[in-house]
């Protein structure tokens, strides 16, 4: 039987590390792209994208209360001028809590149909 060489458990160690680091990179640019396009859609209140990623980044549950929070404007938005979608909040607050990605995915989703329907603040009903 081979004994455990330290090469390889610091080889092992940093690929997980680097997988780590390529999945917050691109958490926090999905982050950042998706809370600009929801700033877009509902113009009351805005957050600031680069405060969100970070905060997503450095706060391991912020990204629970992220999407749960942008899903709300959404949803408070899609009341008053598409009744016919379902409301979005809590099936993100779940996803979010599971894998984050499922609920910027459904957040995408959500807003691509509303530019599908027209529904857009900047384009006619």
């Amino acid at each position: 039987m081979k004994s455990v060489q330290w090469m390889d458990v610091l080889q092992i160690l940093a690929t997980i590390v680097g997988l780590g680091l390529a999945y917050m990179i691109a958490l926090g640019c999905f982050v950042r792209d998706a809370t600009q396009r929801v700033n877009d859609y509902c113009g009351e209140e805005t957050y600031r994208p680069a405060m969100q990623m970070l905060l997503c980044l450095a706060a391991p549950f912020y990204i629970v209360y992220w999407a749960w929070r942008q899903a709300d404007r959404l949803d408070a938005l899609t009341r008053a001028r598409a009744p016919q979608l379902f409301d979005l909040a809590v099936p993100c607050l779940l996803l979010a809590a599971v894998c984050p990605y499922l609920a910027i995915i459904a957040l995408e989703n959500r807003m691509n149909t509303w530019e599908k329907l027209r529904l857009s603040p900047g384009k006619p009903s």
